[in-house]
């Protein structure tokens, strides 16, 4: 038997979509059925994620505030 070494990127996870994020906000248990829609406008009108075809890409501000949260 040979081993070949094979060369593999791991491939990040899924943007989420809207109804992506409601999905995993549900299934973590934050927020209540009522909030989702604000939840959803907060993060966008702060400018933490932009829309790109149709899913959430974070903004560099965005990113900024997730390790400033990760680290504290």
């Amino acid at each position: 038997h040979e081993i070949l070494p094979e060369q593999h990127f791991t491939q990040p996870p899924a943007r989420f979509s809207e109804a992506m994020l409601v999905k995993e906000l549900e299934d973590k248990g934050v927020g209540r059925p009522s909030t989702y829609a604000a939840i959803i406008s907060v993060i966008k009108d702060r400018d933490y994620v932009q829309n790109l075809d149709r899913r959430m890409q974070p903004s560099e501000l965005g990113f900024l505030i997730n390790d400033l949260l990760v680290e504290n």
